[in-house]
């Protein structure tokens, strides 16, 4: 959360963001800090509706994102985002 914290204070007033975090634990049981994220840029031709969290693993996740154009035929746009690891 710290690093979102510091992200958004940069970033907020350009992007909205859509993120979530690994699932899973690390040595000592503390939770995994890395994840991903979509960010959709506020003056862009998008807005984001919402995000949703898929587990395809005990470690793995993935994201599909819903956003919308703001304009014309308000048309729907669907983003698929995974978060690859290598052993």
């Amino acid at each position: 959360q710290e690093f979102c914290d510091i992200f958004d204070g940069y970033t907020a007033h350009i992007f909205e963001r859509a993120s979530e975090q690994r699932p899973g634990l690390v040595r000592g049981g503390l939770k995994r800090e890395d994840g991903m994220a979509v960010l959709v840029k506020k003056t862009g031709r998008l807005e984001l509706v919402n995000s949703s969290r898929i587990c395809t693993g005990p470690q793995r996740i993935a994201q599909i994102v819903h956003c919308r154009e703001k304009y014309g035929d308000k048309r729907n746009v669907v983003i698929g985002n995974t978060h690859l690891s290598f052993s």
